[in-house]
């Protein structure tokens, strides 16, 4: 399968338990997976899938402008994004109406 090759693919919550299926089937497609997750842990799982890994919490604004300032820096365009995260906040099980940012 290599229907991804030479797309770059950013998959949020990466290293989580819907992250996880989506990097490797992006990896086994042929993409350059970037996983981010705000867990170190997700560093072994990207080395074991042949992917990259950056930290960042999404939930901290300083931390989202740095993942997209290193993501621009780093790579020309990105080909894809999966959004694989739902952070335990207060907000946790709200409705997306009532979900700030």
């Amino acid at each position: 399968m290599s229907q991804l090759n030479a797309h770059t693919v950013v998959i949020l919550g990466g290293a989580g338990l819907l992250g996880r299926a989506f990097s490797k089937t992006c990896v086994t497609a042929g993409a350059r997976v970037i996983i981010v997750d705000a867990s170190i842990s997700g560093q072994a799982y990207a080395r074991e899938i042949g992917a990259d890994f950056l930290r960042a919490d999404i939930t901290n604004e300083k931390s989202l402008s740095s993942l997209v300032t290193t993501l621009t820096r780093r790579h020309k365009k990105i080909d894809g994004l999966v959004h694989a995260v739902y952070p335990k906040t207060k907000h946790y099980g709200a409705s997306i109406e009532e979900t700030t940012a």
